[in-house]
């Protein structure tokens, strides 16, 4: 069971890998048709305004230059399903890769935890900055001078906080990239990478 788990998890990753690259060269074909048909409709609409196209415009080069380009698309296609097979083929991985993954994935959850940690402590020195503007902000009489020092306490707590919460996704996106790179290493995939997310909303 956990091999199919594993194979599933690689077979999804590298097929969303390769999704790009078949939608490139498949949208390059339809491009490369559309182009070809409006030419020759825009060739015959000049002459009798038909919304036909006149196939007997096309010149025996433009026709080998269209077979030589839906060649060349077909031979990128072909490389790629190659690619899919190969890695629908692949062994699972031994002992070794997956502790070595293990290792990976501790080094990323203790770079996480710190990184959290330090976030709180963050946010506990701005929370106590600012409790003690605005402590000194209601000593003052005077209602003018003592919003603009209320006024000054939120906007110094809010620029700290921000500066925390910048701190914290940088850490947190540097230990899933520092993770990505070993779990290659380590030749197995990075099926927890969709988790990201849920570390950077953590703040």
């Amino acid at each position: 069971m956990a091999y199919n788990l594993h194979s599933k998890g690689r077979k999804y990753i590298f097929f969303k890998q390769m999704n790009k690259k078949f939608k490139a060269l498949f949208a390059a074909s339809l491009i490369l048709g559309l182009v070809a048909t409006g030419s020759a409709l825009a060739q015959n609409n000049s002459k009798n305004n038909s919304t036909k196209p006149n196939f007997a415009n096309y010149s025996a080069a433009q026709i080998e230059s269209l077979k030589r380009e839906y060649a060349r698309l077909l031979g990128l296609i072909a490389k790629l399903q190659n690619r899919v097979n190969q890695n629908a083929t692949s062994t699972t991985p031994t002992a070794t890769d997956l502790a070595c993954a293990q290792s990976a994935v501790a080094a990323r959850e203790t770079a996480i935890s710190e990184a959290f940690g330090t976030l709180s402590s963050c946010t506990n020195s701005a929370l106590a900055n600012r409790k003690n503007a605005l402590a000194a902000a209601w000593t003052i009489a005077a209602a003018k001078d003592r919003a603009k020092a209320i006024n000054q306490a939120w906007d110094d707590f809010k620029k700290a906080r921000k500066a925390c919460q910048t701190a914290y996704k940088s850490a947190v996106k540097s230990a899933w990239e520092t993770f990505k790179a070993a779990a290659k290493t380590c030749k197995v995939g990075s099926e927890e990478s969709m988790n990201e997310g849920s570390d950077l909303s953590l703040e």
